[in-house]
């Protein structure tokens, strides 16, 4: 995005010879803003942070945001008498005069992770200042970040000490003499309405792609009149249009390309579907990709579809996305015929939730571990990747499972913390989802205890669950908070993951019911004698504490999910047991686990592109 057209300038303000820089005008554009914030955001993902410190004033609105989207509180930086509390000072200097900056003396902990935010730094007096007092309190600062840098100011040169981050940057305070005072005043908004900030007609290109399905990717974009269209965008200075086009559909989409072919070109002078005026020439191009990817949709789309290219055109289409179907349609052959493409399918990632007494899974090779922060706070403990597998693999070699170098990259959180201290209730499971989702993981297994509401079960067998009875009451359970998300479940795990774990447990000699019903409970006490034997008359198999909204939330995700529940114990439904204790439970968790750990290990291995609707169920359940 170019946010130089979103920014205002107005020179001589608020002295003569001063260009300021207004940047009210991008914040109320709701994509640049938006586009902005996950920008500011994007090097913190990963990293756990305590407080976002916003300085007065504009550097509220960016802290308040990023603070929401990184799971931190905000601290705020005003001028001197503006805070009510006991505060500590620090003087500084401007481009156009002195001031001081204050913060409460209790906002920031000793030891709290910080980053500090303002829309722009020019001689750096402000920033500074503030990184003092942050340190002061003793906290430690993780990052500086600012929207617009003015380096002819030397402003960052005060901040080398700390690692820095901006969005934007002017060499000079030289206004393009093209540029009328009207346009400057004004922004984008006051931009010549024939032909907005363009010149000369603008090179755009389109990535018309195709999956293993032969189905072809849209996505509805707003600026579009929320039609359907193809994805791609602008070529930047010195790109070529290949390299612009898996850059945009990386951004767009999250997607990586396997292949590119030119397809057609077409022109468009001022698509009254577009919104705003423009004069677009497009580079569309045949492309092939592996919807086994994750899609990761940015601020311009809000759905998207893989679909028959036939049946795409009983869609509301963009009209040039509409032509380049019908090209493509009557040049099938000619197009897809001469490309002697192979498809090589791009390898999923796995997701582990270990459960009571798999918190420690050791079975992954360049095992790498790392602080997870999310919207929704963190994970229940830190995030273990690696990989299973001979990592001589090659591209090609994945694509031919009789290959003998394989690997599959997995990501590993235990549900519980490794210590086994967080209670069913506490689970932070839309934490521990969105980190799955932001890491690019494809399918879950889920390994859980519970206990046994059925004879045939018995403990130490394997059950891979295929339907559930919720009783939790405490839980969040969706995502989509001030939205409606009514998300089917009628088959909440995956059907395709189901099959292929049963068979290789059958495989591996482990004693494994292919189908069961688990009631989950809210715990943390275990069920009296009247609710076991309700449950039994309702049909559960077994019962447990977690699965509920962990398989929900990874439906509206889009992830593929299986759990396997390993029996521990019967529940007090059965008189001649002994009533269940945690002893007992991770006592068969332990003798069991080793067999856990060769099924996981084998199923993962064995995983490729699965094809089935768990990844497309979202698209219909958004209202």
């Amino acid at each position: 995005m170019n946010l130089d057209l979103k920014i205002r300038k107005i020179p001589n303000w608020p002295k003569p010879g001063v260009l300021f820089y207004d940047v009210t005008t991008l914040f109320e554009d709701r994509e640049a803003f938006r586009y902005v914030v996950d920008e500011m955001c994007k090097p913190y993902l990963y990293t756990r942070v305590d407080k976002i410190v916003g300085i007065d004033a504009r550097g509220f609105l960016l802290a308040s945001s990023m603070a929401y989207k990184l799971g931190a509180g905000v601290s705020i930086v005003r001028k001197k008498g503006k805070l009510p509390y006991k505060t500590i000072a620090r003087d500084y200097s401007l481009e156009y005069g002195e001031g001081t900056v204050e913060m409460h003396e209790d906002t920031i902990k000793p030891g709290e992770r910080v980053i500090i935010v303002d829309d722009l730094v020019a001689t750096g007096g402000t920033m500074k200042a503030t990184c003092e007092l942050v340190e002061q309190l003793g906290g430690v600062i993780v990052g500086v970040s600012w929207l617009v840098d003015l380096p002819f100011l030397h402003g960052s040169e005060k901040l080398v000490n700390y690692q820095c981050h901006y969005l934007i940057k002017y060499e000079s305070e030289e206004i393009d003499k093209k540029t009328t005072l009207q346009q400057v005043q004004g922004g984008e908004k006051q931009e010549s309405k024939e032909t907005s900030e363009q010149v000369f007609p603008e090179p755009c290109v389109g990535a018309f792609i195709f999956d293993e399905r032969e189905k072809l990717f849209l996505m509805k974009s707003h600026k579009w009149n929320n039609q359907y269209m193809i994805p791609g965008g602008h070529v930047e200075l010195g790109e070529s249009m290949k390299q612009a086009l898996a850059r945009e559909v990386k951004e767009e989409t999250g997607m990586d390309l396997d292949f590119i072919k030119f397809l057609l070109h077409l022109e468009a002078i001022f698509p009254k579907e577009f919104y705003k005026k423009r004069h677009f020439i497009f580079f569309d191009f045949y492309c092939r990709a592996s919807s086994s990817q994750p899609i990761i949709l940015n601020s311009e789309a809000e759905s998207y579809a893989w679909i028959e290219p036939a049946e795409a055109l009983k869609l509301d289409l963009e009209p040039y996305t509409r032509k380049t179907i019908e090209y493509y349609l009557k040049n099938k052959d000619i197009v897809a015929g001469t490309q002697n493409f192979v498809f090589t399918k791009i390898k999923p990632k796995i997701g582990i939730i270990g459960g009571s007494g798999l918190e420690n899974l050791d079975i992954l090779q360049d095992k790498k571990e790392e602080k997870v922060n999310t919207p929704y706070g963190r994970t229940s403990d830190v995030v273990v990747t690696g990989r299973i597998g001979d990592p001589s693999a090659t591209r090609l070699e994945l694509a031919d499972k009789s290959s003998s170098g394989h690997f599959v990259d997995v990501v590993i959180i235990p549900r519980h913390g490794r210590e086994h201290t967080i209670k069913p209730t506490d689970v932070n499971y839309r934490a521990n989802i969105w980190a799955m989702k932001e890491l690019g993981v494809t399918h879950i297994l889920a390994p859980t205890a519970c206990g046994s509401l059925k004879e045939e079960i018995k403990p130490g067998d394997f059950v891979i669950l295929d339907q559930f009875i919720d009783r939790t009451t405490k839980r969040e359970q969706t995502f989509y908070e001030g939205r409606v998300c009514h998300i089917p479940m009628a088959e909440p795990f995956c059907p395709k993951l189901r099959e292929l774990i049963y068979k290789t447990a059958q495989q591996l000699g482990i004693r494994s019911h292919k189908w069961g019903t688990i009631i989950t409970i809210e715990g943390p006490r275990f069920s009296t004698k009247a609710e076991s034997y309700i449950f039994r008359q309702w049909g559960a198999d077994v019962v447990n504490m977690t699965t509920v909204p962990e398989v929900v939330l990874a439906r509206e995700a889009g992830i593929c999910y299986a759990a396997i529940a390993m029996a521990t114990d019967y529940d007090c439904w059965r008189e001649a047991s002994e009533a269940v204790t945690i002893e007992m439970i991770l006592e068969t968790m332990k003798e069991n686990a080793q067999n856990m750990k060769k099924l996981l290990v084998e199923v993962i291995s064995k995983i490729d592109y699965i094809e089935c609707g768990c990844r497309e169920t979202i698209k219909t359940a958004v209202l």
